[in-house]
């Protein structure tokens, strides 16, 4: 399997299998809504409550979208 770089191995891995069984998949691991605000971060990877909750909202927005 070949992974492009700067890719997380875990986010190529969960496009194929989305894409395997036809469902969408949506990818904000480098969306920069998110990655240019560190303060939502409770660490370099992991949201804060206020990153999950702007998050969540996004992520509920963009499901309404495919409805």
């Amino acid at each position: 399997m070949i992974h492009s770089i700067g890719i997380d191995r875990s986010i190529t891995e969960a496009k194929e299998i989305a894409k395997s069984y036809k469902i969408n998949f949506i990818d904000f691991s480098k969306d920069s809504f998110f990655t240019s605000k560190p303060k939502l971060f409770a660490d370099y990877r992991h949201l804060n409550e206020k990153g999950f909750e702007l998050f969540l909202d996004v992520v509920l927005e963009k499901i309404n979208l495919f409805k």
